[in-house]
């Protein structure tokens, strides 16, 4: 349940995608269950480097995904 007032009031914007079909989704899923599909890690930093890999991502200075691992 969502309170457009909030949304208005708060200046909140609400962003989204259908990124395809169902039959899309479900070809993707066995693509990645047959092990086809790999993500794109631009980069794996320690926690130490938290403040640095948010501000990599704030900057959109990456291109794929950012891990952070302990």
């Amino acid at each position: 349940e969502l309170s457009l007032h909030q949304v208005f009031f708060k200046n909140l914007s609400i962003i989204g995608n259908t990124m395809g079909s169902k039959g899309d989704l479900c070809r993707v899923l066995e693509l990645f269950r047959a092990g086809r599909l790999r993500p794109v890690v631009d980069t794996v930093m320690p926690l130490d480097q938290l403040a640095e890999a948010h501000r990599r991502l704030e900057a959109r200075d990456v291109f794929g995904k950012l891990v952070v691992e302990p």
